[in-house]
């Protein structure tokens, strides 16, 4: 944040776009290449009106990000940071629908050529869910379909 692009940033953001940048470098991607950040958003909160109160569903949206290897390389951090910011920050209630609308007609799936896909567990609650029959014996990750 010392460059002044930012005025503030979420410990995610500062840590995915860190990984976009580290993972550019490491693969050597050529300059030109289009790679993308794709990243999980809770957009729950993001409905009007809200969801119904005791709704348990999935309200979870993939945002992303798209840039040339070059640009994610050669940037500042706080550069890089403010594009997944400004991804976060599109997820509105009309986003969500769109999305849903969008997956209900084209069943499309993302591609996932030259893209990190990253999730965030930090607050989930392992040790202390409780659906009503008891802890759980085991949690893991989603697979895209």
């Amino acid at each position: 944040m010392e460059d002044g692009v930012l005025d503030k940033c979420t410990t995610f953001e500062t840590l995915s776009g860190f990984l976009w940048r580290a993972r550019c470098q490491a693969l050597r991607m050529l300059p030109e290449k289009q790679t993308k950040l794709i990243f999980v958003v809770d957009g729950r909160a993001k409905f009007v009106p809200p969801l119904p109160d005791g709704y348990c569903g999935n309200g979870n949206v993939l945002a992303n990000c798209v840039r040339k290897a070059g640009d994610i390389v050669d940037s500042p951090l706080s550069f890089i940071i403010g594009l997944v910011h400004d991804a976060t920050q599109m997820v509105t209630d009309s986003y969500m629908r769109s999305v849903v609308d969008y997956f209900e007609v084209t069943r499309a799936r993302p591609s996932l050529a030259a893209t990190l896909l990253i999730t965030t567990w930090s607050k989930l609650s392992f040790h202390i869910t409780d659906f009503g029959w008891g802890e759980p014996i085991s949690s893991g990750p989603m697979g895209l379909p």
